[in-house]
Parts: C-alpha cells; structure tokens; sequence
C-alpha cells in the first residue's frame, strides 16, 4: 500500500493549487487539511477538504492528529507543507505530539528550516559565513539600537517565519529609514516580541544581474540533488513583497557552490528555495530558506522540473536517479500583484510597471491561479479578486 499523503494548506493558495493539481495527476486523489475558513478548493473534484476549527494551536494540533489517526490509523503519511504556518503545524505536530509524519526538512536542524534565526546561527557554526547576509536576532525594541550600531541605519527586520494574518507597512518586512517610526509598527513590534517571537535583521543587498535570485533544490539522504535557477524581474512591494514576475534561469550556475554547501551542511532530504541577493562585490548572500514548495513551485513544473514528484520520491526514502534536469526557459506572474503594483504606485512610474507587464505577457507565461486546470478554481479566484478589489 501507497503512503498515503495530506497537503496542508495556508497562506498563498497558489502554492497549494499546484501542489493538489500535481497530485491528483500522480494519485487521482489529494487529501487537504485547510487552515483557513474558505478555500478555492473546496468543490474540486478528487479533493477531500477539511477546514481546520478556529482557536489556539493545541486545538489545530489536536484536531489534525485525530484527523490523521481517523482516516490513515497509525501508518505514516507524507505530509506536505505549503507554507510557513502550515510548516509550523507540521513541525510540531512530530516533535511535540510525535506524530509518524515524513515531510521535506532539513534534518539538521531541530525546526527543520523553518526558523530564519536557527538556520543562520547553525551555518555559522559550521564555517559557512561567507554565503551568509549577516544576521542578528530581534527580541526586543532595544535591540534595534544595537543592530544599527551594526548594520547601519538602513536595514531589514523580519519575523522568523512569515505572519500571513498580519498586515505590514511594505509586506512581512519593515525597513527603518521609514516603516520603524510608525506608531502602529511599533506597537505590532511590542506585541509580538511580548508574545516571544524572535525577529531578525539583515542588512540591504543589491540585485544579481538584475533581480532577487533563487535556487531550487531537491536534494535526497545520500547528497545526491537537482537544481534550477529562477530570477524575480519584479515584486510587490517592491521591499520586502512577493513577486510580480520570475523567470527561469537554464544553465545558470551563480548560485551552486553556496547552494550546495548549504543544503549539505543543513542535511536537506526533499525540497527547498534559497534565495539571494549580492553584497557591494557582488558575491551571493543568502536570505532565507523555505524547505517546502513555494510561490512560483508551478513554475518550475512546467519548465520540466518535476520538483514535487521528486520531492515525494526522496522524502519517503528514494534516491534520485540522473543529472539535473533540463530546465526551458518560461516565466510566471501574479496578474493580482500587478494590478495591485499598478494601484499603489509602489514608488514606481506607472508607464514603468505597464511596460513589464507588457514584456511579460508577450512571453507566454504561466498566470499565477489562472494557469490551474483544477474545475472551477478560476471562477472561485475571479469572485475573491472582485470582493477584494472592491473593499
């Protein structure tokens, strides 16, 4: 018998569309623990969905677990993360409530990747600082003096792990010439430092031949990985936001020796995005870590990555067969963060933001949503961008 696999979806729904799509292609079924109130697959055909109940985490973990037991006994299940708080999830339904669960992770680490904080001090330790941006912990509001006497006066603050219910100036990061003066942030800063969470601090880095690079590893327990490159041409916002438009890189190497230093160190059995930016003498720094398939994991399908089918095969103990796969060139964007780019202005001319769409569209790329063959999803997507466009 098959091991039996749960997608746990959250946050950007684009992740998990391609997740499910990918599949029901391989198991004619997908099996989806939701943890928000509504989802755009609710109603697709070959989808079982189960909304997670509305409280505090213990009874999300509680109810997962009988969830799982219920319907799998105690067999082990392929658990699938799509992104950090449905990581989090994952994370401690093993370690606190030991749940057989075999997901993408880094097994060095006691958080699997998941905290920003604990993949950066742990590289560290294992001398491989020259690939890293520097990065210093934030617990508290005094903290931030110490990090400018360090980093300077212009520099990024984060949270560990990316709070989809909140709403910041300048997305999920905040930038201290500007956003730290607001009383609003600062008081949000308070609460989640009372709350224990740990912030980080990184300092301003430039583009890599013209955008925020990215690596894309799937990496089995003997060491043996395949990789891709992808660049953001633009985001929204343009600090600290998501990506308007990726494309892929074939036969880009920039980013390989860190990446593979990193992913061995870490131990990474399954999938993970390492995403860069360059220091003032242009050399690789890395961000941030997500072991889990990501926003453009569609992307890469499409351009003859099979990333999910070979994350499947190395999580449950395969090995991957072959080189690095052939990667065509092809982009992906987010038609909703252009129209929300175009809104906002986002301290780019307009004519600017037109003219990469533009360019964009005449390259035939992948729509974020729209590109999903799941039966009835675009309809569902189209209602919520009204409903959202019109509040």
């Amino acid at each position: 018998m098959s091991t039996p696999t749960v997608i746990v979806s959250g946050g950007a729904e684009a992740v998990s569309l391609a997740v499910v799509e990918r599949c029901v292609s391989l198991d004619g079924y997908a099996f989806v623990y939701a943890l928000g109130s509504s989802s755009l697959l609710a109603g697709v055909p070959r989808c079982e969905v189960h909304f997670a109940p509305a409280g505090p985490r213990e009874a999300v973990l509680e109810d997962l677990e009988g969830l799982l037991r219920s319907r799998f006994g105690t067999s082990g299940v392929l658990a699938i993360a799509t992104e950090d708080d449905s990581l989090g999830i994952l994370v401690d339904a093993m370690e606190a409530r030991g749940q057989d669960l075999r997901l993408s992770r880094c097994r060095a680490l006691s958080k699997g990747g998941l905290d920003k904080a604990e993949v950066f001090q742990f590289l560290q330790r294992e001398e491989l600082g020259r690939f890293l941006a520097v990065t210093q912990e934030v617990r508290c509001l005094d903290d931030l003096e110490r990090v400018a006497d360090t980093l300077g006066p212009r520099f990024v603050l984060k949270p560990v792990h990316k709070p989809w219910g909140d709403t910041l100036p300048g997305g999920v990061k905040l930038f201290r010439e500007h956003d730290l003066q607001l009383a609003r942030v600062r008081q949000l800063l308070r609460t989640e430092f009372e709350r224990g969470q740990t912030w980080v601090a990184q300092p301003l880095l430039q583009p890599i031949s013209g955008g925020e690079r990215s690596a894309c590893v799937v990496r089995d327990a003997s060491g043996q990985y395949r990789y891709a490159e992808v660049i953001e041409r633009m985001k929204f916002p343009g600090k600290g936001g998501s990506a308007c438009w990726v494309e892929t890189c074939p036969g880009s190497e920039v980013l390989r020796e860190a990446t593979e230093s990193i992913v061995g160190a870490l131990d990474l059995v399954g999938v993970a995005e390492l995403s860069f930016l360059a220091d003032a003498d242009g050399n690789p720094k890395l961000l941030e870590l997500n072991p889990r398939p990501w926003l453009q994991i569609e992307l890469l399908q499409a351009s003859g990555f099979d990333v999910l089918s070979d994350m499947r095969a190395v999580v449950l103990g395969g090995a991957l067969q072959g080189a690095d796969t052939d990667v065509a060139v092809h982009s992906w964007i987010s038609l909703e963060r252009f129209l929300l780019k175009l809104l906002k202005g986002d301290g780019v001319p307009r004519r600017e933001t037109l003219k990469a769409l533009a360019l964009a569209v005449r390259k035939k790329p992948m729509v974020s949503v729209w590109s999903c063959s799941l039966p009835g999803v675009r309809a569902r997507w189209l209602r919520r961008c009204v409903a959202r466009f019109v509040s």
